[in-house]
C-alpha cells in the first residue's frame, strides 16, 4: 500500500499572492521636487548672430558669463526608484547682465561692422508643462 504525502503551501505564498493582487491595481504617483539655483551660481551665455541664407551664411559669436538666479518645480515618475522620466511643470530663471560684442559683414568693402548687444533684465521662463 501506498502513502499519499499531502503538500501543504505555506501562508507565506498566499500573503504574496494577495500583495502582488493589490499591487496590480495601485496607480503610480509622480514625486514632486522644488529645485532652485544655488546662491552664487553662474550660467555661460552665449548668443550666435547668423547673416545670410545657407550655404553662404556668416555667424558672429560671443558670451560671457552671468549670475543666474531662479528655480521651479519638477516631477520625477513612477514613484520609486530608478525612476524614468522627469516633467517640467515650472521653470523660472534669471540671469544677469550681459554686453556681447559682434563683428558682421566682414566680407563687404566697408570691412567689419562692430555690433554691440547690451541685455538686461534676462529672464527664460517654460512656456508649458513638458515631460520627457
Amino acid at each position: 500500500m501506498r502513502k499519499i504525502k499531502s503538500i501543504k503551501l505555506p501562508s507565506i505564498f498566499c500573503i504574496i499572492s494577495v500583495a502582488l493582487l493589490f499591487n496590480a491595481d495601485a496607480s503610480f504617483a509622480n514625486v514632486p521636487s522644488d529645485v532652485t539655483v544655488t546662491n552664487g551660481s553662474t550660467a555661460n551665455l552665449t548668443i550666435s548672430i547668423i547673416i545670410g541664407d545657407p550655404p553662404k551664411t556668416e555667424t558672429s559669436t560671443d558670451s560671457q558669463v552671468v549670475p543666474i538666479a531662479g528655480g521651479g518645480n519638477i516631477e520625477f515618475s513612477p514613484d520609486q526608484e530608478p525612476f524614468t522620466s522627469v516633467g517640467l511643470n515650472q521653470l523660472q530663471f534669471s540671469l544677469g547682465n550681459a554686453t556681447l560684442q559682434y563683428e558682421v559683414l566682414c566680407g563687404s568693402f566697408l570691412g567689419c561692422i562692430d555690433i554691440t548687444l547690451d541685455l538686461s533684465n534676462i529672464t527664460a521662463t517654460l512656456a508649458a508643462p513638458i515631460g520627457a
